[in-house]
């Protein structure tokens, strides 16, 4: 069973299993009039991606986005795999980083050449996104996701060059912070 947590309103974690491992790494699910999920996770974790979504109460193929905080596979290397379950979602991502999901070769090379090539098994297949479903995201832009609720993306090269923080308005401000292990 995957755990789904609310964390604000409307805004909910889902435990992804990053590696198989249960609470290691999460995706979110802001859920709106326009769905967006944060992050997708490795491929390895799109079932439990998945079913969370569904635990919350939304299909998937209502997803309207799929925003990447950055483009390593822990947290987009899934994007591909997930986007054959939401047809109507577009891929918000780092406009440094988008050529890499429409040909994610370079992104695997460097994984491979970094970890080695049984690093792989972790991530499970990488699938190439048609560059019609990905959106480009600059510093300051915004995605209005209902009259409450408005994403503010922030560039925050740190982590990687290609990182983005979102700023949801509902909440009092809440940010969306990459990070690759949360604990309780």
């Amino acid at each position: 069973m995957v755990e789904v947590s609310k964390v604000a309103e409307n805004i909910y974690m889902i435990d992804d299993q990053l590696y198989s491992i249960p609470k290691y790494g999460s995706v979110y699910l802001i859920n709106e009039e326009k769905k967006a999920l944060i992050d997708s996770g490795p491929t390895t974790s799109a079932n439990s991606v998945l079913n969370g979504i569904k635990a919350i109460g939304v299909r998937p193929e209502d997803i309207d986005y799929i925003i990447v905080t950055h483009i390593h596979l822990d947290h987009a290397g899934g994007v591909g795999v997930l986007l054959r379950y939401m047809p109507q979602a577009q891929v918000v991502v780092h406009y440094k980083g988008a050529r890499h999901l429409v040909n994610p070769a370079k992104l695997i090379s460097s994984m491979i050449a970094d970890q080695g090539e049984e690093v792989m098994i972790r991530y499970g297949e990488v699938v190439p996104i048609e560059s019609s479903r990905v959106q480009a995201i600059y510093d300051g832009d915004t995605i209005k996701l209902s009259d409450r609720q408005v994403l503010k993306f922030v560039d925050a090269p740190g982590h990687a060059s290609h990182e983005l923080c979102i700023y949801e308005s509902r909440n009092n401000g809440i940010y969306f912070i990459t990070r690759c292990r949360r604990s309780r």
